[in-house]
């Protein structure tokens, strides 16, 4: 039962932190033009 919610838990933590450091990759260029 705690398996499935501390994996959802993890996989959502982890594409939170890939989509901010997809931001700050994406903008970084931007910011510098």
């Amino acid at each position: 039962m705690y398996d499935t919610t501390i994996e959802n838990y993890w996989i959502r933590k982890i594409q939170y932190c890939v989509m901010i450091v997809a931001a700050k990759f994406h903008f970084i260029p931007t910011k510098n033009n």
